[in-house]
């Protein structure tokens, strides 16, 4: 879904979060304006 909308990701973290024990793999992502308001159409 996100990259539908525009994002890109840019940087990966493999413990971005834990409940319990168990660790979660997770991703940072950015969306320039231009791209953010021609999806909105704003």
């Amino acid at each position: 879904m996100w990259k539908y909308i525009g994002f890109s990701e840019y940087g990966k973290l493999l413990d971005y979060s834990r409940i319990g024990d168990e660790s979660y793999a997770g991703c940072f992502m950015e969306i320039g304006l231009n791209k953010l308001k021609k999806f909105t159409g704003r």
